[in-house]
């Protein structure tokens, strides 16, 4: 068999399902889409190709594809996962690759050889029949992006009130000890664990067992208002999600069952997983009570249930116990720790409990109390982790949400905690989630990743973790690398909209337009109130050349959230390529009300006064001299009417600002909305022949050359592909980039008459070029106007 499969490796290219895969050159293809995998990717898929149809235990797959690796089963469980995202696979109904549960994996789709002159995707012929216990090939479809996790299809089942089910025997006293470690609130969603001494233990040769914990019900009387049955529940998920032989869901997935009444078959079924854990908290003075309840929603069944009376003293050790017990009912009985290190008193376990309620309302005085109660927690327990790292991210949060502490204050403050928080404890997930959450917002996302990639590594259901690199690898232009990571997130979180949302623009940036508009629409399924799967909406209209149904969404995103000043800067530039600049005008108009971008208001303005036949806006004087958008904004304009010396004071007041202010509006969003600072002030240079044009091109050509590279797939970069060649004397090569750019969606046609770029080109040759756009405008032209114009 080993033979078989270095034969496979090494051999031609062979068809699985509607892919062509080339194990020579580690690729797959299917239609236009190719796909480059990892070498052990690569040989994973081959070995399951060299027995299609049959089961390939998951010991046989560690000893063929990671020979003489020392590594874990997860490292399989994780490399199918990927493997699957990008077949296009869906793990609910699986057209390529079926799990086995506790044995190993299937390979359905049809396997043949592919014939040399192969251009075409072949019939789906199966070569094995599939045996009972997993799903045959389907109807071959062109695999775009990670869908939406799928969950499996349950039978409905009774429920058993909580309070008929049997108790066992109470826990007996002398509960073993253990670190109760919190949640980090809503802004980081990272769940709570114990991570200095809940031990990773090897994991078994089977796939992850999905969890879900729903927050316990609170019957406290007098009723808690602390927060505490939602905080020890995060608890009790950030202990298990350290075990690599489960995938537990997020707190905000599992969190949206806490009223409802379904059925445990319901909520597993919504959430993707087999088993469902869920109890009720009962606290007094003097004593606190639990009673749990451990669904098998598959087997219609209480796969355990126990209940524990304690003194409210013990509260802070009661999260281990319930996920030790859970444990065991899985079969996944682990050693409990015996060192008592780290457990908080019930007082300093209360602030904390406190400060992490307050830490998910995200207001500024809510911040200030989360940080207040969170300091108390470490007053009395300095070597207290949870409070340490809430606390960090208490401070990160304040650069979001309206704080008036100052952007460089929080941060430093943030990273001064840290600081203390990993040299106790250097391998504390949590903490180094928040670590990377910290790069993020100083925006070094190479920095980020380190400490990202170990929290993973550490707690593999830490679902900010995921979230937080896939975020890492889409600030810096490179979708196809985020999308696998916010695919876990979306796994691990299936109910948040911001997760799918966040699916969607990365499947529109890599060129996956169909595959953004079901993510956003799931989005919008899950977030019906939020304006921005509306916005996503209106995104892919606007990347896939739909301008009406840009409009309209971003219409009715503007109808849930008329403040939004981004969006009104979006739609005002959908209508100026619509060829509508009186409804340009208005949307620019609300958009410097709602909080205008300085450089983004002058370039609107000059947009709005072209379209409209009015004189361009003077160069700005005083204080505006000092804003860089400003003055590209003038330059262009004096080069437009001719007035050298206007333009190259622009020009000199440019190289001075650059330094400082050009991140503010460059990167890839403005990019793919086919803003390019850089080549705007090179077209200027050009037209006063300047010595510094050659550098300015140069760095035009860098900011393009890196969102090509990391994947991005926008017809703004073929526009500002061709506006380079423009500038670099290539006319010919600058119409065929453009006509390219037309065909892939760019429709701002009108702006080429006022684009000092394209001065060198003949307008016949232009408007030869944009022939095919005219009658496409004008239909959706008139759908606007009709629909809400």
């Amino acid at each position: 068999m080993t033979q078989a499969r270095s034969h496979l490796a090494l051999g031609p290219p062979i068809w699985i399902g509607e892919w062509r895969v080339d194990p020579a050159l580690d690729e797959m293809s299917c239609g236009e889409q190719r796909v480059k995998l990892e070498p052990r990717k690569m040989r994973l898929l081959m070995a399951l190709a060299a027995q299609p149809g049959r089961l390939v235990l998951a010991d046989e797959l560690l000893d063929t594809v990671w020979k003489d690796v020392v590594v874990t089963p997860n490292s399989l469980y994780q490399s199918v996962a990927q493997l699957r995202r990008q077949l296009g696979d869906d793990p609910g109904r699986p057209r390529y690759i079926v799990t086995v549960p506790r044995k190993g994996y299937r390979l359905v789709a049809p396997v043949r050889a592919a014939e040399t002159s192969a251009g075409t995707t072949p019939a789906a012929t199966a070569v094995a029949p599939a045996s009972a216990g997993g799903p045959g090939p389907a109807p071959p479809g062109k695999p775009e992006a990670p869908e939406p996790p799928a969950s499996p299809t349950l039978p409905p089942a009774a429920r058993e009130p909580l309070a008929a089910l049997p108790r066992r025997r109470r826990l007996r006293r002398g509960l073993l000890a253990g670190t109760a470690l919190g949640g980090l609130g809503a802004l980081a969603g990272l769940g709570a664990g114990l991570w200095r001494l809940w031990p990773r233990r090897e994991a078994a040769s089977a796939p992850p067992l999905g969890l879900a914990v729903l927050t316990l019900r609170d019957d406290s009387q007098p009723p808690d208002t602390s927060g505490l049955a939602d905080a020890f529940t995060e608890q009790v998920i950030g202990v298990l999600s350290a075990e690599a032989r489960l995938r537990v869901t997020a707190r905000e997935s599992a969190h949206v069952f806490r009223a409802a009444a379904l059925e445990p078959q319901d909520v597993a079924r919504q959430l993707g997983v087999a088993f469902v854990l869920e109890g009720r908290l009962q606290r007094s003075a003097e004593r606190v009570r639990l009673e749990l309840v451990l669904h098998d929603a598959a087997a219609r069944r209480v796969r355990w249930h126990d209940s524990v009376e304690r003194p409210a003293a013990e509260l802070p050790r009661l999260p281990q116990w319930v996920a030790a017990q859970t444990l065991a009912a899985l079969g996944l009985a682990a050693a409990l720790p015996t060192a008592a290190e780290g457990v908080p008193s019930l007082p300093a376990f209360e602030a904390y409990v406190r400060g992490t309620q307050a830490l998910r309302m995200r207001t500024p005085e809510a911040l200030r109390s989360a940080r207040g109660h969170f300091e108390r927690a470490v007053a009395l327990e300095p070597q207290y982790l949870p409070a340490q790292v809430s606390l960090a991210v208490a401070w990160l949060a304040e650069t979001d949400y309206g704080s008036s502490t100052p952007f460089d204050e929080a941060i430093e403050q943030a990273r001064h905690v840290l600081q203390r928080a990993l040299e106790r404890a250097p391998a504390a997930a949590e903490a180094l989630a928040a670590q990377g959450l910290l790069h993020l917002k100083l925006r070094d996302n190479d920095g980020a990743r380190p400490p990202l990639r170990r929290a993973v590594a550490a707690r593999p259901s830490l679902a900010a973790a995921h979230f937080w690199l896939g975020l890492s690898y889409a600030n810096a232009g490179r979708p196809r690398d985020a999308l696998p990571h916010y695919a876990v997130a979306a796994e691990l979180n299936p109910l948040d909209f911001q997760v799918h949302a966040r699916l969607g623009n990365e499947s529109m940036h890599a060129g996956l337009h169909d595959a953004a508009r079901r993510h956003f629409e799931r989005a919008r399924e899950l977030g019906p109130h939020h304006p921005n799967p509306l916005w996503g909406r209106a995104l892919v209209g606007y990347a896939s050349g739909r301008l009406d149904d840009a409009a309209l969404a971003y219409r009715a995103a503007l109808a849930l959230d008329t403040r939004r000043a981004d969006l009104w800067y979006e739609l005002a530039w959908i209508h100026l390529d619509l060829g509508l600049p009186r409804l340009a005008q208005r949307a620019q108009a609300a958009f410097e009300t709602h909080g205008a971008v300085a450089g983004d208001a002058a370039a609107l303005r000059a947009a709005v006064a072209a379209q409209l036949g009015q004189p361009a806006p003077p160069p700005p004087v005083g204080e505006a001299e000092g804003q860089l958008g400003e003055q590209i904004q003038a330059g262009l304009a004096a080069v437009r009417i001719g007035a050298q010396g206007a333009a190259r004071a622009a020009l000199e007041r440019i190289g001075t600002l650059w330094p400082q202010q050009h991140r503010a509006l460059q990167g890839p969003y403005a990019l793919f909305h086919d803003r390019l600072p850089a080549l705007d002030v090179a077209a200027v240079a050009h037209a006063l022949r300047d010595r510094d044009t050659e550098q300015w091109l140069s760095l035009a050509r860098s900011e393009l050359d890196g969102p090509e590279q990391g994947g991005c797939s926008w017809h703004s970069l073929e526009h500002q592909r061709a506006r380079w060649l423009a500038l670099n004397d290539a006319p010919q090569a600058a119409l065929a980039r453009l006509r390219t750019a037309v065909a892939a969606g760019w429709r701002r046609a009108w702006q080429l008459a006022y684009d000092p770029a394209f001065g060198g080109i003949p307008g016949a040759d232009l408007h030869a070029a944009l022939t095919p756009l005219h009658a496409t405008l004008a239909a959706q032209r008139a759908r606007v106007e009709r629909e809400g114009g």
